[in-house]
């Protein structure tokens, strides 16, 4: 599991962006030391959601797969069992 940004400007530079995204993610590090029990739990339900969906047809696991396995060489074709085991277990201290 991770976070990849792709940001891109027409107009501005790149120290504008960086210190665009460096604010963002400064302020949601706040949001998230602030996260309640609850909302952590709501959060984490709403990922495991959708983490969980089923592919709905052939072509929709080869995209996954190629885009998961293939095309990073990772090859862990069980993948999705384990990010859902991990959000099973995954505290709101390990997650901040």
């Amino acid at each position: 599991m991770g976070l990849w940004m792709l940001v891109q400007s027409p107009g501005k530079g790149c120290s504008h962006i960086k210190n665009s995204m460096n604010k963002h993610m400064t302020e949601m590090w706040k949001k998230v030391q602030e996260l309640s029990d609850e909302d952590f739990k709501t959060c984490v339900d709403s990922v495991l959601t959708i983490t969980a969906e089923k592919d709905k047809n052939a072509n929709e696991e080869l995209a996954r797969y190629w885009s998961q396995e293939f095309a990073t060489h990772k090859y862990l074709f069980d993948r999705q069992d384990k990010e859902c085991q991990m959000l099973k277990e995954i505290t709101k201290q390990e997650f901040q």
